[in-house]
């Protein structure tokens, strides 16, 4: 985060953001979703969200016309605030093209070009 100087938000200045992204969805008729945000975001009108959530698998199953639901776990290797459930990454470190500097699949953007050059 410091290539990005990125810096702790008190909750005053996270609720100022958080309502500034609220109306900015508004605009465009988007539902915003946040995760593992400790503070009370509902108020705000934004809804809790979670990258592997295990209502939604179950729900995907039952449309695929799998009967059994699974009482999914949370993922305990994540932060206390994450809804995230158990889960197992099936993907390759070094592949998205994005270049995001935040991400923690990538090791940067020579990493990612060598991988590509490599499956060449």
């Amino acid at each position: 985060m410091n290539k990005v100087n990125a810096k702790d938000l008190s909750a005053e200045e996270l609720y100022n953001v958080f309502s500034e992204i609220v109306k900015m969805g508004k605009e465009y008729s988007l539902s915003i979703e946040i995760c593992a945000e400790e503070l009370p975001v509902e108020e705000l009108g934004l809804k809790k969200a979670q990258c592997v959530d295990g209502d939604l698998i179950n729900e995907l199953k039952r449309e695929k016309g799998f009967r059994n639901n699974i009482k999914y776990k949370k993922d305990k290797n994540k932060r206390k605030e994450c809804g995230c459930v158990q889960s197992v990454d099936v993907g390759m470190f070094n592949t998205c093209r994005h270049f995001c500097i935040y991400c923690y699949a990538n090791h940067g953007r020579n990493s990612i070009v060598k991988t590509y050059k490599n499956m060449m």
